[in-house]
């Protein structure tokens, strides 16, 4: 791992980041998948027209894939990092304010692009910051499902903050088993 990074904030801290940045797009999908019926009343939409949305945001990370990769071999991961979460979050708040499901599709296409370049960029960062042999664990940490794999790599984190706290809370007289 990197040194520098790793006398900062620990390959733990940095496997969590890297997980919530792979997370991004799956988050984004399934958090939406169950507001589809209400989108069809908001906008007056039919089922079609609201699954069309879906439809953008998955060709919007395919597409966002082909692009970070050369680009971040170009400039550097740190930039198109930016430019990706801000991106995302730009059209985050543009599908929460979007007048018509039309707006809504292209946003939805946007932010793809942006929740992309968190997956592309964080398994390029591994491979850059881990040693050759490090890099199978820490993709395992990043795990094919990123709902579950962010909780994995948490996990060491929080252990190790809570061991941390543990002789205070035995000097409190609490039962720390």
């Amino acid at each position: 791992m990197n040194v520098v990074f790793g006398l900062l904030f620990g390959e733990a801290a940095l496997t969590t980041l890297l997980a919530m940045l792979t997370a991004l797009g799956p988050l984004t999908t399934d958090m939406y998948l169950p507001s589809m019926p209400l989108l069809e009343r908001i906008f007056s939409a039919t089922t079609a027209q609201v699954q069309s949305t879906l439809v953008t945001f998955i060709v919007g990370f395919a597409l966002g894939q082909s692009l970070y990769g050369p680009v971040t071999d170009r400039f550097g991961r740190k930039k198109p990092l930016y430019f990706s979460l801000t991106l995302f979050f730009l059209s985050s708040a543009g599908c929460a304010l979007a007048p018509s499901i039309h707006f809504l599709s292209l946003v939805r296409l946007l932010q793809a692009v942006g929740a992309c370049g968190g997956a592309v960029i964080s398994r390029a960062m591994v491979r850059d910051l881990f040693p050759p042999d490090e890099i199978r664990k820490v993709f395992d940490n990043l795990g094919a499902d990123p709902l579950l794999s962010t909780p994995q790599a948490m996990n060491e984190l929080v252990t190790r903050e809570i061991t941390k706290l543990a002789p205070l809370v035995r000097a409190s007289g609490a039962r720390v088993d």
